[in-house]
C-alpha cells in the first residue's frame, strides 16, 4: 500500500484569515475592522482579509500537492509506466444444496452478474474454468 504524501501546510482559508487578522493586530496597530467612530464593520477591509485567504490557501493546496507531483516526475524519470488495465480475477466455489435431486454442470465459459451498481446497472462477468479442471 502506497504512503500517504505529507502535508506541508494544514492551514485552512479560515485559519490564514484569522492569521492575518492576528498580524494586522501586530504590525499596523491602526488597522481596526470596525469603524471607531460608528462601531460599523468596515466590509472593504473584510473583504480583502477574504480575498487574500482565498488565494492564499490556493497556494496551500497546490504547495501540498507538490510531492505527489514530485513523486510522478520520479517515476516518470525511470522509465516507469502504468500498467494497462486488465479484468479482475477471483475464485469462485460453485456447491449443490443440501437437497438437490440432481447433480448440476457448470458449462464453461460462464456468463454471470456481480451485484448491482449504485446506479442501478450490473456488472458482466466472464467466468473461465481452471484448466485441468
Amino acid at each position: 500500500m502506497p504512503s500517504q504524501a505529507p502535508v506541508l501546510d494544514p492551514r485552512s482559508e479560515v485559519q490564514l484569515a484569522q492569521e492575518v487578522r492576528e498580524r494586522l493586530a501586530v504590525h499596523v496597530p491602526e488597522w481596526h475592522e470596525t469603524d471607531p467612530a460608528s462601531g460599523a464593520i468596515d466590509r472593504v477591509g473584510g473583504a480583502v482579509i477574504g480575498a487574500f485567504a482565498h488565494l492564499a490557501a490556493t497556494v496551500v493546496e497546490r504547495l501540498n500537492r507538490a510531492p505527489d507531483k514530485n513523486f510522478l516526475a520520479f517515476v516518470d524519470l525511470l522509465g516507469a509506466a502504468p500498467l494497462p488495465p486488465q479484468p479482475a480475477r477471483a475464485p469462485l466455489a460453485f456447491s449443490l444444496a443440501a437437497a438437490s435431486p440432481t447433480d448440476a454442470v457448470v458449462p464453461d465459459p460462464v456468463r454471470d452478474r456481480a451485484r448491482a451498481r449504485r446506479d442501478g446497472g450490473a456488472t458482466r462477468l466472464g467466468l473461465r474454468a481452471r484448466a485441468g479442471r
